[in-house]
């Protein structure tokens, strides 16, 4: 993108008219926002232009104020100059970088593995972004530490691994340039149920039963023990009952 200046003569003269120029930064700084430029500008015998000075400006994708530059006109021949300076300004037209973390509250038992994402609220540039991320317990749920986004990309998915503590931790994920965005993950205990075929059942007699786990398993199984209480008053078959 291309910042356009016009010079003009106040009225044609019968002579050539030669004025040098120059751009010099204000809140903007040239080789980071804009590219310096210099020269002279040539007015014909007889014309009053316009002439123009074109300036290139950088883009990014920094979040950032409005900034300012300035061209200077000097060393005019044939003419007066007027008004020495011209101003441009750059407008920011960048998205805030923002970050945050899904699902937020996260419901997990312990003993497994859930899953977390992360979202910039802009696409990851070249090389990605890498997001840090951190646990206040890790003991109830643990979290890597950091995940890269990749170029192009806005999100990307992590692991979060509960232990066998029962409690909740707060996940905080940080980014350079953004405030850091939070997530509670609440852990609680594993449960589960037994049902019996009849809730009475004759001396001598068996009955079915069924246990059911009111989550899945965690990675490597379970082992459910059956007991009685009182001790002896009935047996189970078979006393263990293993969870893939």
């Amino acid at each position: 993108v291309n910042a356009v200046f016009s010079v003009t003569l106040s009225a044609p003269v019968n002579q050539v008219v030669t004025v040098d120029f120059a751009t010099a930064d204000g809140t903007a700084t040239a080789g980071q926002d804009y590219v310096a430029t210099s020269g002279t500008l040539t007015f014909p015998a007889n014309s009053s232009g316009p002439q123009t000075i074109s300036v290139q400006v950088i883009g990014d994708t920094d979040f950032e104020p409005d900034e300012a530059f300035f061209v200077d006109l000097s060393n005019a021949a044939g003419a007066t100059i007027g008004t020495g300076r011209g101003s441009g300004t750059i407008r920011n037209d960048d998205v805030p970088l923002g970050v945050s973390l899904a699902p937020n509250p996260l419901n997990a038992v312990t003993r497994e593995i859930r899953n977390m994402s992360v979202t910039l609220t802009v696409p990851a540039p070249a090389g990605g972004r890498t997001v840090t991320l951190s646990s206040s317990a890790p003991a109830v749920a643990a979290v890597p530490a950091s995940v890269i986004i990749a170029a192009g990309a806005t999100s990307a998915n992590f692991d979060v691994t509960t232990a066998t503590t029962v409690g909740n931790a707060i996940i905080t994920a940080t980014v350079a340039g953004a405030a850091p965005a939070t997530a509670t993950v609440d852990v609680s205990a594993r449960t589960l149920s037994i049902t019996l075929q009849n809730a009475v059942v004759g001396v001598g007699r068996s009955v079915a039963g069924r246990v059911l786990l009111t989550s899945p398993a965690p990675q490597g199984g379970a082992t459910v023990t059956l007991a009685f209480d009182p001790a002896g008053i009935a047996s189970a078959s078979p006393v263990a009952l293993d969870f893939a």
